[in-house]
């Protein structure tokens, strides 16, 4: 394991192939210098978002427990409990509201975990999706239709398993239990 000081070390030893895994701060609306803009790209060495962490969520455990997501290279994979991250790129004004408004008429489960302007009136939207999709997905195509020629792009950003709630993780340790007792 190796330790760097900024976002842009790690970005760049997983995609030069020094580091298999990255591991990154969740992404928060207003991050003085968001990292996950620099994901979006057609490059094919450019690493996507492959986990989130903790797999486990802590529940009430540990109040503002740390969240991050792990980088690397790989094709997505079913797990059948997937979260899949798009950045969908607006060319002039669109509200957040709006936007998840309009994903949500679509049937689609949709939570923004940040945005950048990237020119006047323009945005990168980080939106994080219940299942695993595709840029090209027609569920999402047709959902965005009602913002018209808004969307300018969409790119793929990764996925991953759905992390368990505490819950699930009680459930878990109980059967497991059972098991050994067997």
């Amino acid at each position: 394991m190796t330790a760097f000081g900024t976002a842009s070390q790690v970005l760049r030893a997983v995609t030069e192939g020094a580091a298999s895994i990255g591991i990154l701060p969740l992404p928060q609306d207003g991050d003085h210098e968001p990292w996950w803009p620099h994901l979006v790209s057609a490059d094919p060495q450019t690493p996507s978002v492959v986990g989130r962490l903790p797999f486990g969520l802590p529940g009430n455990a540990r109040p503002g427990g740390l969240q991050a997501l792990a980088i690397g290279r790989g094709a997505p994979e079913s797990t059948g409990a997937d979260r899949t991250l798009l950045v969908i790129g607006t060319n002039r004004e669109v509200s957040r509201t709006r936007l998840l408004s309009v994903l949500k008429s679509g049937g689609l489960e949709a939570n923004l975990l940040a945005a950048v302007a990237s020119a006047p009136d323009a945005a990168a939207n980080l939106i994080e999706f219940d299942g695993l999709l595709s840029a090209e997905d027609g569920a999402l195509q047709k959902a965005l239709v009602p913002l018209g020629s808004a969307v300018d792009s969409i790119a793929l950003l990764g996925s991953y398993a759905r992390p368990l709630s505490a819950e699930e993780m009680a459930g878990t340790a109980r059967k497991a239990s059972a098991r050994k007792r067997s």
